[in-house]
């Protein structure tokens, strides 16, 4: 028997991602089946708050001037209305598409929105949601110009890759922790900190081949395109990945 491939992703899309421009709907390509997450639908008072006030229902999003971000009302099918100041998330295309492409409606508020951002660091993220959302100047003048709460940076990277990132441990729990690839010259104007080897980083996919009679089971993991066989060590570094008895939630 051939051996059998596992995949595991933290995330269906990285954080920060933002989608392409809005300028036309393109080719539906979501897959079938995708969660309630992504169907929306409206209560009366979602839908007077981000769309026309005599539509109870359809899918509605809404959007900064600057920034092609997209955030919808989340229901969950057979629950009671939500309060629609809250319970708002942020959508990537295929949601946009399982929804049908509307036309979002440009606000200068998100619901639920937070302001959060790295010591040393220029960019600012909106928070609140599944992802974070990296903000132009323009997007942060559109909201007020907020006071983001700053937080302390550490750097990391894998020894098999070049690239560089700030982390800020905001947390116990992976999922509110604050990732932020460095470019070179960000690296240089920080005085080129030199990072520590980090055992998990963000948007890392982890993929196992099963043990056969001859070989045990092997682990591979992938970022940027680059794929590397896990050595025993390192793969308990970060947290025993595809493992079904293991629950990863904080520090490996």
């Amino acid at each position: 028997m051939s051996p059998t491939q596992r995949t595991h992703r933290r995330r269906a899309t990285p954080r920060r991602a933002t989608p392409k421009p809005l300028l036309a709907a393109p080719a539906l390509t979501a897959a079938a089946g995708l969660t309630a997450l992504l169907a929306v639908t409206l209560t009366p008072q979602a839908a007077h708050a981000a769309s026309d006030p005599n539509d109870s229902g359809g899918a509605c999003f809404i959007k900064l001037p600057y920034n092609d971000a997209l955030f919808a009302p989340v229901r969950s099918p057979g629950a009671p209305p939500l309060d629609p100041s809250t319970h708002w998330e942020h959508y990537n295309a295929e949601g946009w598409a399982a929804a049908g492409y509307p036309v979002p409606r440009v606000v200068d508020r998100i619901p639920g929105m937070t302001y959060v951002k790295q010591n040393g660091l220029p960019h600012i993220y909106g928070r609140g949601f599944t992802t974070d959302v990296q903000l132009s100047f323009l997007d942060w003048v559109t909201l007020g110009t907020p006071q983001p709460t700053s937080y302390d940076v550490q750097y990391v990277k894998y020894p098999w890759q070049p690239e560089v990132y700030a982390v800020s441990f905001v947390g116990e729990n992976r999922d509110t922790w604050l990732w932020h690839q460095l470019s070179f010259e960000e690296w240089v104007g920080l005085g080129q900190p030199a990072p520590r080897t980090a055992g998990w980083i963000e948007g890392s996919e982890y993929t196992r081949v099963d043990a056969t009679a001859t070989a045990p089971a092997a682990f591979f993991v992938t970022l940027n395109g680059v794929k590397h066989h896990l050595t025993f060590a390192e793969w308990v570094a970060a947290g025993q990945p595809l493992d079904p008895n293991v629950e990863v939630i904080g520090t490996p």
